[in-house]
């Protein structure tokens, strides 16, 4: 489960995934989702979408991996780089975990996007 900004009728319809709990304010809802990979795509929708989550099962801070190119730096502001590992996969492109405070998290993701870095996880503990 994790806190929310009041969700758009029309987001909650394409996004069935999404079971609303209940309001907490007018502002703030209490939303459930699957865990894991469908996490992952539904917070990344949101963040794109613009809006703001505040926590995630009662936390404030979040592990989330990025693929950056190797060159890409990553000092995003409210968000620390905890390791970074070569893609053998993927020549020129690193896998980098990160420390990120769940309330900046759309502002972190325009950030690494614009570093040309996509988030390849968030990790719900």
């Amino acid at each position: 489960m994790f806190v929310v900004a009041t969700l758009p009728p029309a987001t909650l319809a394409k996004e069935p995934r999404i079971k609303q709990v209940r309001a907490l304010t007018p502002e703030w809802q209490l939303v459930q989702t699957p865990r894991y990979k469908d996490l992952t795509e539904i917070i990344q929708s949101l963040l794109d979408q613009g809006l703001p989550i505040a926590e995630i099962a009662g936390n404030h801070e979040i592990l989330i991996t990025v693929i950056a190119p190797k060159s890409a730096t990553l000092d995003v502001k409210d968000a620390t780089e905890l390791f970074s590992l070569d893609l053998d996969a993927k020549p020129g492109f690193r896998r980098a975990g990160l420390r990120a405070r769940i309330d900046r998290l759309v502002d972190i993701n325009r950030a690494l996007k614009a570093r040309g870095a996509s988030i390849e996880h968030f990790y719900d503990y």
